[in-house]
């Protein structure tokens, strides 16, 4: 396998710069996208080799990917604030194609898309676990990133029809090391500073970042042409979660239970704010809308078919927890 050359899209990100350690460590020769200007810090140190492009400029990747053996497609604009949908689309829409074409243009054996658990369904009951079946039910009430998600797995599948080696993969929420702009870490730093007052019905499906690097793998080695995976670990309600991490790291869980209409106008005043301030509200319309549904899912297919094996979530809190303590975020207004 030390031979073997990939190409990462996404890379300077928390999930790419993740996949990028996980394919240095077994052997592989590692060329990754970054735009002009990317911040590269997740990659210092790194032994890779850097293309400089856009997944919006299909014409910046002609010949980028030449004798690489796997495409891994993770580069995606991963916002709940979307001033502009139509920017939105031309990254994860639109850039998927590019890939995919230029991928095949340069005779990659086989590429590895990453998608969303968000791509596949929600639902309001917490009953209610979902697999790669369910049916797409998020296409309403302005769920962009949903949408563009789901409309690039429809690119794939075009992609499969037409003959091309492609095979996609759905992660969870992730916990873990080297979240520079803490996304699901966010969680950890409120309940060790104490700023989650209160919490919403709904919940999540929660994964390891290092398990999600291992199914790219897995996928990509594995994975039957044309299907997705999903790759989580545990189901959990917003107020598990929260007291979850309280009892292994300490801080203040939310004991409070917002109703739905609260959140909801707690949403509209947000993203009024963030319309005439320009800076992404702590929260809109759309998390508001979206905190209420329950993302649960079952990787029991990832198991099944591709040997995959997610550890139990208190270890990645853990680990995220030390990542961040070590980093200094609890300390940062």
């Amino acid at each position: 396998m030390s031979s073997q050359r990939a190409f990462v899209t996404g890379a300077t990100g928390f999930l790419g710069a993740n996949l990028v350690r996980s394919l240095l460590a077994r052997g592989l020769r590692v060329r990754v996208l970054a735009r002009a200007g990317a911040d590269r810090r997740l990659l210092d140190g790194l032994n890779v080799e850097f293309v400089r492009g856009d997944v919006r400029d299909g014409g910046a990747l002609d010949g980028s990917m030449r004798a690489c053996d796997v495409v891994f497609h993770v580069a995606a604009m991963a916002s709940m604030h979307v001033p502009d949908p139509a920017e939105m689309h031309r990254i994860n829409v639109q850039g998927t194609r590019n890939v995919l074409r230029a991928a095949r243009a340069a005779g990659v054996p086989r590429v590895v898309v990453t998608s969303t658990v968000s791509a596949v369904a929600g639902s309001f009951d917490p009953q209610t676990v979902h697999d790669e079946t369910a049916a797409f039910n998020l296409g309403r009430r302005g769920f962009h990133y949903c949408i563009t998600k789901q409309a690039a797995e429809d690119v794939v599948r075009e992609a499969v029809e037409a003959g091309q080696n492609v095979v996609m993969v759905n992660p969870g929420s992730m916990f873990g090391s080297w979240d520079i702009k803490p996304n699901i870490g966010r969680m950890i730093v409120a309940v060790v500073r104490g700023q989650v007052p209160a919490v919403t019905a709904g919940g999540s499906s929660y994964v390891d970042v290092e398990d999600v690097c291992e199914g790219h793998l897995l996928a990509w080695q594995h994975g039957r042409t044309g299907e997705r995976y999903i790759l989580s670990s545990e189901n959990l309600s917003h107020a598990d979660v929260f007291q979850r991490i309280q009892g292994l790291v300490g801080g203040k869980a939310p004991r409070l239970r917002v109703p739905y209409l609260l959140a909801w106008l707690g949403g509209l005043g947000g993203s009024a704010a963030g319309a005439f301030g320009g800076r992404e509200p702590r929260i809109n319309l759309t998390i508001a809308r979206m905190s209420r549904y329950y993302f649960y899912f079952s990787s029991a297919k990832a198991m099944r078919e591709l040997g995959y094996r997610p550890r139990p979530i208190d270890e990645s809190v853990l680990r995220a927890h030390r990542w961040l303590d070590e980093n200094g975020y609890y300390a940062r207004p």
